[in-house]
């Protein structure tokens, strides 16, 4: 896929635009793993989930991590995965719930946002 598919998440800097585009890119995979026609869950590998950690825990840690914010960046993502966890489970039993996807969502736009505040 392309960065610039997600120019209005974008900054300047290129570094948090990679974490923008991993959480998208995620975000994009978990709901296309999720078929609402069969109630099942098709598993694939979460190559997205690995590269926000990687950025985390690397660039993202040696230019951003004295700011304040930045811990709470790492905590909203396990939150986040959490979540995703539970969805992933509700779908393999059986059940589908679209507030859960829609706050999976809010949850990825709420990082992003995060995201966006260490710029300054």
């Amino acid at each position: 896929k392309d960065i610039s598919e997600y120019t209005s998440e974008l900054s300047s800097a290129y570094d948090i635009n990679v974490a923008v585009f991993t959480l998208k890119e995620w975000l994009k995979n978990i709901k296309k793993n999720f078929s609402y026609e069969t109630c099942k869950y098709h598993s694939g590998k979460e190559e997205y989930s690995d590269s926000f950690v990687e950025w985390y825990h690397g660039i993202g840690f040696s230019k951003y991590g004295k700011r304040p914010q930045f811990p709470f960046l790492l905590a909203k993502y396990n939150a986040l995965l959490k979540l995703s966890d539970a969805i992933k489970n509700d779908v393999l039993t059986g059940k589908l719930y679209d507030e859960k996807i829609l706050r999976l969502e809010g949850m990825v736009d709420e990082l992003i946002e995060l995201l966006g505040r260490l710029k300054t």
